[in-house]
């Protein structure tokens, strides 16, 4: 007998409905009926539905009093997915390993609605009812396994992680991701290190995925710098490439890119490697910043996007919101993304960007071999630097003149003396001045010495010039006085300023903060992240933040900043308040 499905002999007849009659349809009121041929079989090919479960299809469930408003919850969370006609579209089964792209893109929309439906839910079921799907969701969990589900979360989110079944671990990291529960991307992140921390002992498979999902993390919610992250969470083994980004600044990546290398310059000595490092990294970090004023970045001109897109959160039930802005992400000297009009690419440099960061390294080195009078001089032709040259120039940045003003600059920084004065020391000096005056106070003096006025720097820190106490009386005393302070103070040298009261060092202060800078003490002062801002302006945090607390060092005697461990910038208390009527 020939029990192929694939050889049918027979033709397929179709059973008349109620109220018709075989073989003419619709022939009624005693017509007679008609019957296919003679040859016709005498029996009917019945087909069975899938016994594949359907997509959100909820297993029956015993009615229990006590959970329907659990139940009701429940329900009104399903109805979003059949809302949005799943069940239609479902692969063929919901173990399968590959899904379509437009259905996992509609089945991650219908999750985070779900998940944001859900965000507060909590509860308390005593029950346990296991769970295991590929790719699991809440359409996929019967009440007693989102009972199960709820109930762990709750415990979770206090701080309670213990085992569970890795499909539930994997709905939770699922929420994490998509910022459900948590009120900023960094408060997310940490949430799922502090999850990982506690779950990889009992399964550490979650980190074949969860691993790669906290590199998308760093790339998708632009969370800088990865490097650090990296070495605080010890994943260096995991991200060897990436552990070593931002080592060598700019200037490492740039000797790559350019088809000039100063590093293999004569000039480019070993004891002088560093220095010229530091003044390249200057001079890109001052370029990046005019062109950020234009309303564009360095990154925008050299790279473009490459031929392949991206996806974040590859595997993960992930929907990818409209970002606001383009957006370029560095992970690694090699590895860099850009997002334009919400579509990711990886990216390559183009030949322009390529013959502009030939050019600016060899102005770069012009300038500095300069101001070295160092004996071979290096010339850099502008007219080799492509088209972007002009782009520059029409937006009013001229490449040759920024890149001499900043290298100036930089050894006006650098070379500068710094004042310093044992404070331990002076506070013996203003002490034996006052025993000194009172030794030449007489019984018929009618006024007491002038008590010594020595600059307040109980903080420790630079002054700009001393005021010593006026003993022209008794020239012996003065000249001991005088020999003791600048014995003291040895090897000062007065600052060209001399501020007359606390608020004009405060104004000088700001003076000399650059446009940069003043933005972001701002943002710090309303709470943001300076590590965040520092990123917008493609500049390192620890250069911006090092870079006002050295001023403010130079004209307040002491750092308004300090970093914390994440590498973020509070403003300390004393200065809070003077800050904020400063700005």
């Amino acid at each position: 007998m020939n029990t192929s499905y694939d050889q049918k002999n027979y033709e397929p007849y179709k059973l008349p409905g109620r109220n018709e009659t075989p073989g003419n349809f619709g022939a009624f009121n005693g017509a007679k009926p008609v019957f296919p041929a003679a040859n016709l079989q005498r029996f009917v090919q019945i087909e069975l539905g899938s016994e594949k479960p359907a997509l959100n299809a909820a297993e029956p469930q015993p009615i229990d009093a006590v959970s329907d408003e659990k139940r009701r919850v429940f329900s009104q969370m399903r109805q979003i997915a059949r809302e949005s006609n799943l069940r239609a579209q479902s692969p063929a089964s919901y173990r399968d390993t590959y899904i379509k792209p437009s259905f996992m893109n509609d089945m991650s929309r219908v999750f985070y609605r779900q998940a944001v439906f859900m965000k507060d839910f909590e509860d308390d079921y005593t029950g346990f009812a296991s769970f295991s799907a590929y790719f699991p969701y809440y359409g996929l969990m019967n009440n007693e396994q989102l009972r199960t589900y709820f109930t762990w979360r709750t415990k979770v989110r206090r701080g309670e992680i213990t085992n569970t079944s890795l499909s539930y671990a994997y709905v939770y990291i699922y929420e994490l991701l998509n910022i459900i529960g948590q009120a900023t991307p960094i408060s997310s992140l940490s949430k799922l290190m502090e999850f990982r921390k506690a779950f990889l002992p009992y399964n550490e498979s979650i980190d074949k995925y969860l691993l790669k999902w906290i590199k998308d993390f760093h790339i998708y919610y632009d969370i800088p710098p990865f490097a650090d992250f990296i070495a605080k969470n010890n994943l260096s083994s995991f991200f060897p490439a990436e552990a070593l980004c931002g080592k060598a600044g700019f200037f490492g990546k740039f000797c790559g890119i350019s088809k000039y290398d100063i590093k293999k310059s004569a000039f480019c000595e070993k004891e002088k490697h560093e220095e010229i490092e530091e003044a390249f990294n200057f001079v890109i970090n001052r370029i990046n910043t005019l062109t950020l004023e234009k309303g564009f970045s360095l990154n925008e001109l050299i790279y473009e996007p490459g031929k392949e897109g991206w996806q974040p959160f590859r595997n993960a039930l992930f929907y990818q919101k409209k970002i606001d802005r383009d957006k370029t992400v560095e992970i690694s000297e090699k590895e860099i993304y850009i997002c334009r009009q919400n579509k990711w690419f990886t990216v390559r440099v183009c030949t322009d960007g390529r013959l502009l960061v030939k050019y600016i390294m060899k102005q770069t080195e012009s300038a500095l071999r300069s101001l070295a009078k160092f004996k071979h001089k290096l010339t850099a032709d502008i007219n080799t630097a492509g088209e972007l040259i002009k782009m520059l120039k029409l937006s009013g940045i001229y490449l040759e003149d920024e890149i001499n003003r900043a290298l100036a600059e930089f050894y006006a920084i650098k070379n500068r003396k710094v004042i310093t004065v044992d404070t331990n020391r002076l506070d013996i000096i203003r002490l034996e001045a006052f025993e000194t005056q009172e030794k030449l106070t007489t019984e018929n003096a009618q006024a007491k010495l002038p008590v010594a006025k020595l600059p307040d720097v109980s903080q420790g820190g630079a002054i700009a010039e001393a005021e010593l106490p006026d003993v022209s009386q008794d020239s012996a005393i003065a000249e001991a006085k005088g020999d003791e302070f600048h014995a003291a103070v040895a090897g000062v040298q007065p600052v060209l300023f001399k501020p007359d009261t606390q608020d004009d060092k405060w104004e000088i202060f700001k003076e000399l903060l650059t446009e940069t800078e003043l933005n972001a003490l701002s943002e710090v002062q309303n709470g943001g992240s300076i590590s965040k801002f520092a990123h917008t302006q493609n500049i390192m945090p620890e250069i911006l933040t090092d870079g006002i607390n050295q001023k403010a060092y130079d004209t307040l005697g002491d750092i308004i900043l300090d970093t914390g461990d994440m590498g973020e910038a509070v403003i300390y208390e004393d200065y809070a308040q003077i800050l904020a009527k400063l700005l």
